[in-house]
Order: C-alpha cells, then sequence, then structure tokens
C-alpha cells in the first residue's frame, strides 16, 4: 500500500472528485495515472483505495456518466475513449477516437460524450453514449485540451 500511496502522490497524476449517486451518494475520488496504467478510486472518508482499474495506459482526461454507471476515460497512448462499468471496473468498449485525446465531457442528458482532440488540426470528437461509438468529429482552429458542457446543456466550451 506504500506504494500505492507514493504513485498517489506523484506530480504526474490527475485527479478528480466525481460523485456519484450509484453508491448511496457518496463522493469517491477518481485518480488517472498518466504515467502508468491504471486508475486508482479513493474513499476521502477514509484516504483508501476502494477500487483499481488497469490496464489504461496513459489515462488523462475522466468523466462520469450523470447517471453514475460508467466512466469514460480518454487513453492518449490508444487514442481510444475506454468505457468502464464504475461499479465492476470492467471495460465496457475501447472507442477509436481521429487522434490524440484529452479531456472529456458529457452532456447533461448523457446522450454524448465528448473529447477534446489535441493532435492534428484539433477536434470534439462526438460519442453517441447508447452505441459507444463515435459519430463525427468536429474540427475546430486549434488543439483542445479542455472542455466542458454549459449547466443548462446549450452551449460547448473548450
Amino acid at each position: 500500500m506504500n506504494g500505492c500511496r507514493r504513485v498517489l502522490r506523484n506530480l504526474w497524476l490527475v485527479m478528480a472528485l466525481i460523485p456519484l449517486p450509484a453508491w448511496g451518494g457518496a463522493a469517491f475520488i477518481y485518480v488517472t495515472n498518466s504515467a502508468g496504467d491504471s486508475i486508482h478510486v479513493i474513499d476521502p472518508a477514509t484516504n483508501n483505495v476502494v477500487q483499481e482499474i488497469k490496464g489504461i495506459e496513459a489515462a488523462h482526461g475522466i468523466a462520469p456518466s450523470p447517471d453514475g454507471s460508467r466512466v469514460y476515460v480518454s487513453n492518449e497512448a490508444d487514442s481510444t475513449l475506454d468505457v468502464f462499468d464504475r461499479a465492476s471496473g470492467a471495460r465496457i468498449k475501447k472507442v477509436p477516437l481521429s487522434n490524440h485525446p484529452n479531456n472529456i465531457a458529457v452532456t447533461k442528458a448523457g446522450d454524448r460524450i465528448l473529447v477534446g482532440i489535441a493532435r492534428g488540426t484539433g477536434a470534439v470528437d462526438v460519442i453517441d453514449a447508447s452505441t459507444l461509438t463515435r459519430t463525427k468529429s468536429i474540427p475546430v482552429n486549434g488543439r483542445l485540451h479542455n472542455i466542458y458542457v454549459t449547466p443548462d446543456g446549450r452551449h460547448l466550451i473548450t
């Protein structure tokens, strides 16, 4: 466990506090290890790792589905959106993206997953959340990193 705690303190870790209603309204911290191949799920009440999701080389962005049943992770090494069952940690699917991904946003309705593409000319890849397929890439003038959907769900900000 000491090795795990050392990894968690590593500067290369990206932390996201994601409240997941599927776990009784409790909040858990999902830590993507971009220098490794895993995500650690931490219970902030106990500071213990309660789940480890493995097999994601260079995980970067992370976002939950609105109902908390899935976790979406951008995989920089494979240029994919990796979709995981939140409860079991099992991979559901690897969705091919148009290029090197960065951060992720999910629409308010949960019907689309939006991935910022950081290579090439830049783009927003749009994933249908029900079929887990990329439906289109919206080209932009510049490489994207952060990506957000406004609270009313009407606008994408990047």
